[in-house]
């Protein structure tokens, strides 16, 4: 379900050789169309992708959590994986 986001967000990383820093409205896009798709597993690797960039914040924690719930996740599936500093 997520290939083509993933795909997208890869190729711009590519390009920058790893120096992009997405702008929020970009990074609420990526994350609405997770939410939408209920796509779990393209969201986790997402934020995971933002993490390696220094560029998460709460604001991209929430829209995750958000994911979760619209997909029916349970509140430990929910945790699980979650590095949270």
């Amino acid at each position: 379900m997520h290939e083509e986001p993933e795909l997208i967000f890869a190729s711009a990383c590519k390009k920058t050789k790893g120096e992009l820093h997405p702008s929020p409205y970009a990074k609420i896009a990526f994350l609405k169309y997770f939410e939408d798709e209920k796509d779990v597993d393209g969201a986790d690797k997402f934020c995971e992708i933002l993490k390696r960039l220094g560029c998460l914040s709460c604001n991209e924690y929430y829209l995750l959590l958000k994911t979760y719930i619209v997909a029916g996740k349970s509140d430990l599936e929910m945790c699980q994986g979650w590095d949270i500093e």
